[in-house]
């Protein structure tokens, strides 16, 4: 896909208020697009490497709410 048309759909989820992951090889600028988008549009910008995280550490840690077991997700996410 073209630089040009990935700041179209991401302008156009936006809008939708829907979430967006560029997924893409090494060197494909999708860092730089969504640093571009964020600035431009004064939104703010979330990133991090997925690879570099297990499962668990999305999922977060559990606690007991009114004797329930609830999972409290990472700060780091949005």
């Amino acid at each position: 896909m073209k630089p040009s048309h990935v700041a179209e759909a991401l302008e156009y989820e936006c809008r939708a208020h829907r979430p967006v992951m560029l997924w893409g090889g090494p060197g494909t600028a999708k860092t730089s697009l969504a640093r571009q988008f964020s600035k431009n549009g004064n939104r703010p910008h979330f990133e991090f490497t997925a690879t570099m995280l297990d499962p668990v550490d999305l999922r977060g840690l559990m606690s007991i709410a009114n004797g329930r077991t609830v999972w409290n997700p990472p700060i780091f996410l949005p």
